[in-house]
């Protein structure tokens, strides 16, 4: 039966697969997991899954952005890795099935069109400031044809994006303060610099963002790790007089 794969790159094309455990795990690579989300719900309007490798962080596989965005992961920090596989829950048994002939091809045209990567990206690899919000904004409602140097330092742009029925130039932010999920989901996710590039191209607007603080954040996450155990293990280090380094 016609689903969808999704996979680590965002890729999406329609596969042809036997939906039953061996096909499923042959597929993914591993065990199987089938994770449902309130996004998909509202995106599909019915019980579609996503069906990923369940020792997928064991394996450490690489992110799955739009299975991210799908999970919510700028919420709770807690990622889909590796490729995935859209199934359709049926029936009382909530049996996995495919998406189907008609729907995978409707479903993947749809997907091609709502999601473009570079807004998957963000939404999967980094937590939701105030200036990933104001990226978000610009990448999304950008008019091809419209980038222009606005200085000479090599960093300012301004670019052209629609405003409701309006166009409005406007002065692409840089550098942005993001952060980018890099360590542990229990503390807090280090802030870095980025300078924030577009170039017209053929298939339109390109997006780059380049880190741009030599990487201190290490040097941060460090201090946080540090923090986060004394406050958490403050007993057991008291009492068998443990200092914890970083």
């Amino acid at each position: 039966m016609k689903t969808l794969k999704i996979t680590t790159d965002s890729k999406i094309s329609i596969i042809d697969l036997n939906f039953d455990h061996e096909s499923l795990r042959e597929e993914v690579g591993g065990y199987v997991e089938l994770v449902r989300a309130q996004r998909l719900l509202d995106y599909f309007k019915t019980k579609v899954v996503m069906i990923v490798d369940e020792e997928g962080l064991v394996k450490n596989l690489p992110v799955n952005p739009m299975g991210c965005y799908f999970y919510d992961t700028n919420k709770h920090g807690n990622p889909i890795v590796g490729d995935m596989i859209l199934g359709l829950l049926v029936g009382f048994d909530m049996d996995v099935i495919g998406l189907g002939d008609r729907d995978a091809e409707q479903w993947m045209e749809k997907m091609l069109k709502d999601f473009p990567v570079f807004l998957i990206e963000l939404q999967a690899n980094f937590v939701e400031t105030e200036d990933l919000i104001t990226i978000m904004q610009v990448a999304g409602n950008i008019k091809s044809g419209t980038t222009a140097n606005y200085s000479d330092d090599g960093v300012s742009q301004k670019t052209t994006i629609k405003t409701g029925v309006e166009l409005a130039d406007v002065i692409v932010p840089n550098p942005v303060k993001l952060r980018p999920y890099r360590t542990f989901a229990e503390i807090e996710q280090p802030e870095s610099s980025y300078v924030f590039r577009i170039k017209d191209g053929d298939r339109g607007p390109a997006f780059k963002l380049v880190e741009a603080d030599g990487g201190l954040w290490k040097n941060a996450v460090m201090k946080k790790i540090k923090e986060y155990l004394e406050f958490e293990l403050s007993e057991e280090l008291e009492k068998h007089k443990i200092t914890v380094i970083a």
